[in-house]
């Protein structure tokens, strides 16, 4: 039988071995690529926009529907035609009280087609309980 100091250094050993099969810190998953990939593994389509309803992010779905390239940085009323700015935010307000809330408006693709549709609004709130993005997700079309 081999002294106890043997047995642990054995042991970590093995334990040292089965990290190094684990990936290291720096090759794992960031929390904004695990986010990404949630949304684009999502069937729906997903909008996140930043407080000021600028795009942030589109999920796959979303792209194909609103058809262009790319629509990260534009406003989401380039998109979403909604009969006055403000009532978004209303929705949006209401959404941080609720959990959630729901807006109908035209969706306008790149190629000029326009689709009614309704959206789920739901916040991301920070530390503080103040919005830091909306995700909104196409209900119906």
């Amino acid at each position: 039988m081999r002294p106890r100091e043997n047995i642990s250094t054995a042991a970590n050993s093995s334990q040292n071995s089965a990290h190094r099969s684990l990936p290291a810190v720096g090759d794992a998953l960031r929390p904004d690529e695990i986010f990404r990939s949630l949304i684009d593994c999502y069937p729906e389509a997903i909008l996140v926009v930043d407080p000021a309803f600028h795009i942030l992010i589109v999920s796959g779905k979303a792209q194909q529907l609103l058809m262009t390239a790319d629509s990260t940085g534009k406003s989401v009323f380039d998109f979403l035609e909604i009969d006055h700015v403000e009532r978004f935010r209303q929705i949006a307000a209401k959404s941080i009280e609720d959990g959630s809330a729901n807006v109908e408006c035209l969706l306008l693709c790149a190629n000029g087609a326009r689709f009614q549709s309704v959206w789920r609004v739901s916040p991301i709130l920070g530390p503080n309980q103040q919005p830091q993005a909306f995700i909104l997700r196409l209900e119906d079309k």
